[in-house]
């Protein structure tokens, strides 16, 4: 009987070997420190006996009890030495040799080396004859014994051979076994490690045949701190124990399906040892666990997930509230132009339903579309909201005017256009209302103030429009520039030779150049880009200078034309006195696009007596 047990080293193996009969044991023992070299021992002893190679001895011995067999074989005459009296010592000396623990093999060695010399004498003698028949007799229990010894040693050279390398198979096996061994014990701990430091929950579930799950077989430490048991409670429980009563009437489905596909994922809700809801998000996988079913599921607690989608979502029904019902339209575009996102207000504006409107873009709504003026736009919007105007277009052609406010917005992890557009017709309108009420206004103002400084300055003074202006300008025969102050003496020079050439003179002249300095003064200090006009009227010579200025107030014009001496603050004085007095007759015609003067002078003092254009004034008014 072979019998295998495993040693205190990964290189040392011991084999046991019981004898049938004496039950003796034969302890082999491989050292590490001389391989190949085995040493055989009694089950007592602890001193070795002999030290032997592991094979060859055997093969040596056979060598030998053959040469013992062909001497036996070859024994004859009266002269052969071995008699029958002989065999039992030679069966005590290999009993002995038994006895003494040097194995089958030696002992077969020892019985042949005894018949050595008998069989090399026997060479030399001849055959004995038949009637020496106890001699024959003698070779038959030689040739037995020798066969017996040949036998011995051929099967017991085979057995030590195979036992040894049965003993070092086993030995090897052992060695292997016990690498196999620490590779698993290192692979366990490893398997320890990632499952108790796992992030997650981690559950090892039992899966009967029925249609429930079983018991817990492991869980981790996440798994008891989430649930709050210690690991002992938790193996006493299963998955029922610990889920809402909701969850634990959807476990029969649960298992079906992981059972189906061999895993699922699905979210439930766990109850802790306090009594407080957990919910979880299972990842369950399916597989064989010491030979039956288990299923391996991993639990995350998602209560700060959860938490977040709801105040997400909160926050979108906030969103989709005030977004849905604002009064101003809403629109939301991608950078292409393409739009996401419309409110009521939008849809009723334009005329569209919502599914109408997102399959639309910005090219589809803005009138006069310029797409590089719009990226251009677009992307100053990086540094701040932008103002536009617009004309948007109806579903039906008609158009708005719109006013937008454009800003970049993240929208589903991108950046979008919110544009906050109102619909400004009303305002337009209103504003167009506003301005014609301003301007009839001041027109009645304007009309007031003409009629009394008209009547205030006997006709002398006309506040009228440009129509009265224009027709002295356009057919003026003299015009001179008076942009800057060193023109002004040349423009005034020229303008007093035109009248002097048509009749002025005398003091009449004087007193006109005098206005007409004043008027072009005026023009240079208040105005810009000053003409000077001149031409001839009926008998009276007329001198018109106009400038693209600002234009009196309607409110100081009154006292600018009629105070002598009054002056404003940047003006210093207009000298509308000083024209008046100069000539016969002033046209002011002033606006926020500029004045013009036109000073009439009769060329004698007949002809302003006639009155020679107190009908074309009237006719002018």
């Amino acid at each position: 009987m072979v019998r295998a047990v495993a040693g205190t080293g990964m290189a040392d193996g011991i084999m046991d070997m019981r004898c049938g009969q004496n039950g003796r044991k034969w302890c082999f023992s491989k050292q590490r420190a001389s391989p190949g070299i085995w040493t055989t021992m009694t089950e007592n002893w602890e001193t070795p006996r002999v030290r032997a190679p592991a094979g060859w001895m055997g093969y040596v011995v056979a060598i030998v009890a053959v040469l013992a067999v062909t001497g036996g074989l070859t024994a004859a005459g009266p002269a052969y030495p071995l008699r029958i009296h002989s065999a039992p010592y030679l069966l005590v000396m290999f009993l002995a040799a038994l006895y003494l623990g040097v194995g089958p093999t030696l002992a077969a060695f020892v019985v042949g080396l005894a018949c050595l010399p008998y069989a090399i004498s026997a060479y030399h003698e001849p055959l004995p004859s038949p009637a020496h028949i106890s001699e024959w007799a003698d070779v038959a229990v030689y040739l037995a014994g020798s066969g017996i010894a040949v036998y011995a040693a051929f099967a017991s050279a085979r057995s030590r051979t195979v036992t040894l390398r049965l003993a070092e198979q086993c030995a090897l096996d052992l060695e292997e076994r016990e690498r196999t061994e620490a590779e698993l014990r290192e692979s366990e701990s490893k398997y320890r490690q990632l499952f108790h430091n796992a992030n997650d929950a981690i559950f090892l579930v039992d899966v009967p045949g029925t249609d429930m799950p079983g018991r817990f077989i492991d869980v981790n430490d996440v798994a008891c701190r989430m649930l709050g048991y210690d690991r002992d409670e938790l193996l006493s429980m299963g998955p029922g124990d610990v889920d809402t009563l909701d969850t634990v009437q959807r476990l029969p489905e649960l298992l079906q399906l992981i059972r189906s596909k061999g895993h699922a994922t699905f979210s439930i809700v766990q109850v802790t040892k306090a009594g407080e809801e957990v919910p979880v998000e299972i990842s369950a996988h399916l597989f064989r666990f010491a030979g039956k079913d288990a299923v391996l599921a991993i639990a995350r607690d998602i209560s700060e997930r959860m938490r977040a989608e709801e105040e997400l979502r909160k926050g979108e029904e906030r969103f989709r509230i005030l977004f849905d019902n604002a009064a101003d339209c809403l629109f939301m575009h991608d950078l292409e132009g393409h739009f996401v996102e419309a409110n009521n207000a939008a849809c009723e504006t334009l005329g569209y339903t919502r599914d109408e409107l997102l399959r639309l873009s910005v090219s589809d709504v803005v009138v006069d579309y310029d797409r590089e003026a719009l990226e251009r736009m677009w992307a100053e919007l990086a540094q701040s909201p932008k103002t536009v105007y617009a004309v948007h277009r109806r579903a039906d052609g008609s158009t708005l005017p719109v006013e937008g406010n454009l800003s970049i917005v993240e929208y589903h992890g991108r950046k979008h256009i919110l544009a906050v557009v109102r619909d400004i017709t009303q305002r337009l309108r209103a504003d167009e209302e506003r301005r014609a009420l301003r301007e009839q206004m001041e027109e009645q103002k304007r009309s007031f103030y003409r009629d009394t400084i008209y009547s205030v300055t006997e006709g002398k003074l006309d506040v009228c429009d440009d129509c009265v202006t224009d027709s002295y300008l356009h057919g003026a025969e003299l015009q001179v520039e008076a942009s800057e102050a060193f023109q002004a003496r040349d423009a005034r020079h020229a303008a007093i030779e035109f009248c002097s050439a048509h009749g002025l003179s005398g003091d009449r002249l004087d007193g006109f150049t005098i206005g007409v300095g004043e008027a072009i003064t005026n023009a240079i200090k208040h105005g810009a880009d000053g003409r000077v006009y001149a031409g001839i009227r009926e008998s009276c010579v007329w001198v018109g200078v106009a400038d693209r200025g600002p234009g009196i107030e309607s409110l100081i014009l009154p006292r600018a034309v009629l105070l002598r001496g009054f002056s404003t603050k940047p003006s210093l004085g207009l000298g509308y006195s000083i024209m008046l007095d100069a000539a016969d007759r002033v046209h002011l015609k002033t606006d926020s696009t500029g004045t013009v003067v036109v000073l009439e002078k009769s060329v004698s003092e007949d002809a302003a007596a006639g009155g020679c254009w107190s009908a074309a004034a009237v006719d002018e008014r």
